[in-house]
């Protein structure tokens, strides 16, 4: 207090004038809320930044410690130091690897819904666009191509609306939309087939959900499967099942639990979940598989699914009389031929192989069309149903118009 102030003072007290008494300036509840909320996150950042710039001897303790003097002083030793930020590391790691994991398997289970680029129109063909739910509750959209057209009625009469057709619906892989079946919808369709093609569940116009690699995507095929059923051109014991990648084990599983599916065709198909997870994470430079089996327990206690279930040597011998074709892709990003014939030949039903040299995306993103690999689907989901095609019965004159039609 100054000389000038202490003279005010005495004037005051002549005066008979009393004093102000200063009050503590009291900070908002808001201003004392974001204070702290400050305080945390700087201490938070704080604390990353130890976790990941951290010299070995460091503690994330970052309150230092003083004496009477006020100065900082360290009441810890060199080797207490060490230890005590060996133990803090170690016990933070599991929690970073953890948040690690869940934000990959989100990621994963989460993709970007790509959109179809073309329609059925694209390749002159009528569709319909229906929607469908599964029984878990799930939105599914999907192309319906009917096996007839109205110059097919024109031609052969009205007689050919009571002919019940094959059916064959058709599933595509991860990070795809059902357009990439389209060339061999065409080929079905001038087969004398019904076609559906099936958008599964977070991908595509499908509603939104979670991606389980075949699990729950089994439940997609049946709601399909279903609907081919209740049409009256379609003949329900005569229906097929066609995937690649995460669609191949998801119509491997829809035919395990309905054993009326006549004829299955996996394209892409991994022998076990663990098989495919090892191949994502393998790296030629950083040895990364180790983390295959962390990211397979995230996974089951996210989705709470048992990836178990996707072994395909179990499902295989499961099958129940269904004729089943493997489409086995000689590349990198494919399941390896040698584990793919072995799969193979551990089914026990009619199964036939038919082996190509292009690929895919990796984990089975896309159906590759091709010549070669969609005339044997024809050829054998036809010889499974003992279909002679769709103008088996018509005159020749007929005959030689239809196929002149469709070429």
């Amino acid at each position: 207090m100054g000389y000038y102030d202490e003279l005010d003072r005495e004037v005051d007290r002549d005066l008979g004038v009393e004093p102000e008494v200063e009050r503590p300036h009291v900070p908002s509840r808001m201003s004392r809320m974001w204070k702290r909320l400050s305080r945390f996150v700087m201490d938070c950042g704080r604390v990353g930044a130890k976790i990941v710039f951290f010299p070995v001897i460091g503690s994330i303790r970052f309150s230092p410690r003083f004496d009477a003097d006020g100065n900082p002083k360290e009441t810890r030793s060199f080797v207490q130091r060490i230890a005590e930020g060996l133990a803090t590391r170690l016990m933070l790691t599991p929690v970073v690897l953890g948040l690690f994991f869940i934000a990959i398997v989100w990621l994963t289970t989460h993709p970007t819904q790509v959109q179809a680029r073309q329609t059925p129109h694209a390749i002159g063909l009528t569709y319909q666009t229906v929607h469908l739910q599964s029984n878990d509750g799930q939105a599914i959209q999907g192309w319906y191509i009917a096996p007839l057209t109205a110059d097919d009625v024109l031609l052969q009469g009205e007689a050919v609306l009571t002919e019940k057709r094959p059916a064959v619906v058709l599933v595509h892989g991860l990070g795809a939309t059902h357009d990439e079946y389209l060339p061999l919808a065409r080929q079905l369709h001038n087969a004398g087939f019904a076609v559906l093609m099936l958008s599964l569940r977070g991908q595509g116009e499908s509603g939104a959900g979670a991606v389980t690699f075949g699990l729950r995507e089994r439940f997609d095929v049946l709601a399909g499967v279903n609907y081919l059923r209740d049409l009256p051109l379609v003949d329900g014991e005569k229906i097929t099942l066609v995937g690649s990648g995460i669609g191949a084990a998801a119509v491997l599983h829809a035919a395990v639990l309905d054993r009326s599916i006549r004829a299955v065709v996996v394209d892409g198909l991994w022998p076990s979940f663990s098989a495919w997870t090892r191949q994502i994470f393998a790296q030629p430079t950083v040895p990364t598989q180790w983390l295959a089996p962390l990211y397979e327990v995230t996974f089951e206690l996210a989705m709470r699914e048992r990836t178990g279930e996707l072994d395909a040597t179990a499902l295989v011998r499961r099958l129940h009389k269904q004729n089943v074709l493997f489409i086995v892709r000689n590349a990198p990003d494919q399941p390896p031929v040698a584990d793919s014939l072995a799969l193979a030949a551990a089914t026990t039903v009619p199964h036939d192989v038919i082996v190509l040299g292009g690929g895919m995306g990796v984990g089975g993103a896309g159906h590759v069309a091709g010549t070669q690999a969609d005339d044997g689907i024809v050829k054998f989901l036809a010889t499974s149903m003992g279909w002679d095609g769709p103008h088996a019965n018509v005159p020749e004159s007929v005959r030689e118009l239809l196929k002149a039609k469709v070429k």
